[in-house]
């Protein structure tokens, strides 16, 4: 089943999506379409159009997010060595999206808008040190080589975070 929506008003954020931009609902594996459409999940949760919920399983779902930010950082980092902002724009938009997927699901929680994400986000729980200034810097300049090395370390810190909350759940 392929259809086209609109993306939801709350997702319309620069870098992420322009207004009356389109997304295609379509099965493919968590990892496929979180990838191939920034906010999937959440934006179909949002639009109650999807009964999938991955956050709610985030011991299955959040690893391979870090998984594949980890796949993908050397790339990056090639781009910015090179002194090719431009190359590396996308692809940190890319993690950018998926950071703020991960910080929320491992939360268990849906991003539900991305209007303020950077000042909802710092009410979540588990989330790592200072994130909302952090992530405010990285969503203006994300083809920036400061940018890319708050994301490496917002993605090493989350998750720790992700593994220590795991673990006190064990206790």
């Amino acid at each position: 089943m392929m259809s086209e929506m609109k993306v939801p008003i709350p997702f319309q954020r620069t870098p992420f999506y322009e207004k009356d931009e389109h997304f295609t609902m379509q099965k493919k594996t968590m990892l496929e379409s979180v990838i191939s459409c920034y906010f999937y999940y959440d934006m179909l949760f949002y639009l109650q159009e999807y009964q999938d919920t991955p956050w709610r399983e985030r011991k299955k779902n959040v690893p391979p997010l870090f998984e594949h930010y980890k796949e993908q950082i050397q790339g990056i980092d090639v781009h910015f060595q090179q002194r090719d902002r431009k190359k590396a724009k996308a692809p940190m938009i890319e993690m950018i999206a998926l950071l703020i997927t991960t910080v929320y699901w491992t939360n268990e929680k849906p991003v539900a808008t991305l209007t303020n994400v950077e000042k909802d986000i710092i009410d979540l729980p588990y989330t790592p040190f200072n994130i909302g200034e952090r992530l405010a810097f990285i969503l203006q300049t994300p083809d920036h080589y400061h940018s890319f090395i708050q994301v490496k370390s917002l993605f090493e810190e989350a998750e720790k975070v992700f593994f220590r909350m795991v673990a006190k759940e064990r206790l």
